[in-house]
């Protein structure tokens, strides 16, 4: 029942609007324009700033743009980054994933297009493989997240308005933008995206014959922004597995472990 005339539509438009931040206007436009590039894009720009932020460094350069400037030199880079994603989120389990992104972080040219914006050979936070899957991973969770609640809204006849572009109306169901069908991805066995949280979360319920944790006892000592770097890359490898292990039989993928951890 709509209280004040509040209902599941207004709350779900809310809720999406909260979930996507600063990409929830970029959202609404490509939806608009039937653009399905820049809904990867604002997905990728939200996963950037859980992959980098308090553990990253920023160039010179970087930092003494204005706010606009850099956040246009963030979302090009993003841009550039749609294909790479792409090329991820099609592989259907995480040791082939992982390869995915142990390539894409030792090529030149993938490296590059972080160049202008943060200290990729840094000391103390270099870029390395724990951001990249940071920030994919992520991007597949927003990016499901949206299909599931555009297919869903479809199902029962429900027209989430998000708000307006010029003086046309858009909703969360507008040309069936938001569906599988469109971004193919193989969110069935998709990843958990691994940070300190869900690293506590894999050692507070291992099994009692663990995946081997390389360098460490615990898995809530592994440094997930220094994997590939000063941290065993293959200690992804490990998370992941044991993430498989704490919900085998359940039909669970890995997200969902982040979903339901997190």
């Amino acid at each position: 029942m709509p209280y004040g005339c509040v209902g599941f539509e207004q709350v779900w438009k809310f809720q999406i609007e909260c979930m996507m931040s600063h990409q929830f206007v970029p959202l609404v436009q490509a939806i608009y324009k039937r653009d399905e590039e820049n809904v990867i894009i604002s997905c990728l720009r939200l996963g950037w700033n859980d992959a980098f932020k308090h553990v990253s460094e920023n160039t010179a350069a970087y930092k003494a743009l204005s706010s606009q400037d850099k956040e246009t030199k963030v979302k090009e880079a993003c841009k550039k980054l749609v294909d790479y994603f792409k090329n991820y989120a099609i592989e259907t389990n995480y040791n082939d994933r992982f390869k995915k992104l142990d390539s894409f972080i030792k090529s030149s040219k993938f490296v590059d297009i972080f160049k202008d914006i943060k200290e990729v050979s840094s000391i103390d936070y270099p870029l390395c493989l724990g951001h990249i899957q940071k920030m994919f991973n992520i991007a597949m969770k927003v990016l499901l997240c949206l299909i599931v609640s555009a297919e869903y809204a479809d199902s029962l006849g429900l027209k989430v308005r998000l708000g307006e572009v010029g003086t046309t109306t858009v909703y969360l169901t507008d040309h069936g933008l938001l569906s599988y069908s469109n971004f193919p991805y193989s969110f069935d066995t998709a990843d958990c995206p691994i940070d300190h949280i869900i690293l506590e979360c894999i050692e507070d319920k291992k099994t009692p014959v663990h995946s081997k944790i390389h360098g460490h006892r615990k898995y809530s000592q592994i440094v997930w922004s220094k994997l590939g770097a000063k941290e065993d890359p293959n200690n992804y490898i490990s998370a992941q597995e044991e993430i498989e292990n704490i919900q085998r039989g359940s039909g669970k993928s890995n997200l969902y472990f982040d979903l339901e951890n997190w």
